[in-house]
């Protein structure tokens, strides 16, 4: 009709536009749309022949509708992506790619598409990246199960001596034991590169259980559910996400946790007049967690809790549902648990984004020396990233330098006063029954009367070594350093004999609290998670 104009789209829609050569033909007859509202008219049979995703997609019944709008799908990629996607697929001349941003969301999506010949053709443009960035490139191929691209990556980070302290963002995307094999090709050198079997995946099963990408274990009816929780007088379900059911009793439940109190009401508020059934409230955690969970709000008897993981996933949960007293009682069991496998509680907490937790273990693990550190595995590593474990490891290598910079002189570690309370006050006399002997006055006495001990020195030396291998204040608090000074203070000479016992614990706590001291700058600047 003459009086009727045309729509005219909305300034705040961009107007869909139409992709370049061979993606504009007339006579294809399928159409994917980009983020950015870019058209590629492409054909059904040749995504078909590349991707196994697009044939099936393509096997399912079509809508009636031929226009080309119908025949739309729409995609999350951005148009440069899928342009470059689509050429390598494609019988045409292969793209350029210039920066390794633009490589990786390629990449990404031939995996998330299933297009196996752009997977080989990135494998080999990734390739190109290595030399300017081995460790990003490195990170990519084992987020994307790319073996040997990883192990170009890594013999190539090692030779060229980049891996130690370097940080790249793509460490949060990929696994903690993925980092922990650069780590051990660096310690064992390419040379015994086959020693790896593999960098992108564990030479072991990882955890099971809340371990990403396992399967859910999946139990119908009441068939894997223990007493109390099979009980037939039970007025409430709380069903797991691998759908297992807990008949439970609502007064419990409601009075443990104001949040699942709401939960009930509005499950029971929405059910229809006159259903006989049991209400049931869908819970996002586990069998197992949600199990370990109603066991700490039944007055009932509670297993061994001695699985790092269950542990930590419970814990969130407690917190998450306010119940208290879950919260109180596996918080006083987290010392126990922590001590006992500090490595694992790291990991663990950091991963729950647990801060206090992750940094009570992080200072555990101060105990032990970078090499133990760095050759530990456990198999969480498996199912935490590589973040906050590469942090941990920075963490203590700053507390060594901390304490490395203090120095290992005296003075450097001990009050003025308390110097001058330790130095032997005996004064030579060549003519006196009671001076010290020649050897004694050699080494406790100087010639203006008052000099630091020999045992003092030693000790300040070898506790300021010891602690930048162990950067913990405990390395020297430890009982076994003061039965191992006294004798050497009491054998030193008379009037060391003579010094109180007190005085030298007195000493050993000095030195633990300038530990402490120096190290506290990089304790409190310690994010575990980002």
């Amino acid at each position: 009709m003459s009086g009727t104009t045309a729509a005219q789209p909305s300034a705040s829609v961009p107007a869909m536009k139409l992709a370049r050569y061979p993606f504009d033909l007339e006579d294809a007859d399928v159409t994917l749309c980009s983020s950015d509202k870019v058209r590629f008219r492409v054909y059904r049979n040749i995504l078909s022949i590349a991707s196994p995703f697009f044939k099936s997609m393509f096997s399912l019944p079509q809508p009636a509708d031929s226009s080309e709008a119908a025949r739309d799908i729409d995609v999350t990629e951005n148009s440069k992506t899928v342009d470059i996607l689509l050429r390598l697929c494609y019988p045409v001349a292969d793209p350029s790619i210039s920066t390794l941003k633009q490589a990786r969301a390629v990449l990404e999506a031939a995996h998330k598409y299933e297009l196996s010949v752009a997977i080989l053709s990135m494998d080999k443009i990734m390739t190109a990246f290595i030399s300017s960035h081995p460790l990003s490139v490195y990170a990519i191929a084992c987020k994307n199960g790319l073996e040997a691209l990883a192990q170009r990556a890594a013999r190539h980070a090692v030779t060229h001596d980049v891996v130690k302290g370097a940080y790249v963002h793509a460490f949060e995307e990929i696994s903690a034991g993925c980092y922990h094999r650069l780590l051990k090709l660096q310690s064992i050198g390419v040379k015994k590169m086959e020693l790896i079997r593999s960098f992108c995946s564990p030479n072991v099963r990882p955890p099971r259980g809340d371990a990403p990408h396992s399967s859910p274990r999946f139990s119908f009816g009441l068939q894997n559910v223990s007493a109390p929780f099979d009980s037939p007088d039970a007025d409430l379900v709380l069903e797991s996400s691998d759908m297992t059911r807990f008949r439970v009793h609502k007064v419990i439940i409601t009075l443990s946790s104001p949040v699942l109190r709401e939960m009930v009401k509005q499950e029971v508020d929405q059910r229809s007049a006159g259903v006989q059934a049991l209400p049931i409230v869908h819970i996002s955690e586990n069998s197992a967690s949600l199990e370990l969970l109603l066991r700490l709000c039944y007055p009932i008897d509670l297993p061994p809790l001695n699985n790092h993981r269950l542990f930590f996933s419970v814990l969130e949960a407690s917190h998450k549902f306010k119940i208290k007293r879950a919260v109180h009682i596996l918080e006083q069991q987290l010392e126990d648990l922590m001590s006992s496998d500090p490595l694992r509680s790291y990991l663990l907490a950091a991963s729950h984004r647990q801060k206090e937790h992750a940094v009570k273990s992080a200072n555990l693990l101060l105990e032990g020396t970078i090499y133990k550190l760095q050759s530990t595995y456990v198999d969480d590593m498996e199912a935490v990233t590589a973040g906050p474990y590469f942090r941990l490891l920075q963490f203590h290598i700053q507390c060594s330098e901390a304490i490395n910079k203090c120095g290992s002189l005296v003075k450097d570690w001990i009050p003025d006063d308390e110097i001058r309370s330790l130095y032997c006050p005996v004064q030579f006399n060549p003519f006196s029954s009671t001076s010290l002997s020649s050897t004694s006055f050699n080494s406790c006495v100087s010639i203006s009367g008052s000099a630091s001990p020999p045992w003092l020195s030693q000790f300040i030396q070898e506790s300021v070594t010891a602690a930048v291998k162990k950067p913990s204040s405990r390395t020297v608090t430890d009982a076994g350093t003061l039965l191992k000074l006294t004798p050497k203070v009491f054998g030193c000479c008379v009037a060391c004999k003579a010094i109180d016992p007190d005085r030298l614990r007195t000493l050993v706590h000095s030195v633990g609290k300038k530990i402490d001291e120096a190290t506290s700058k990089v304790r409190q600047a310690f994010e575990p998670v980002i």
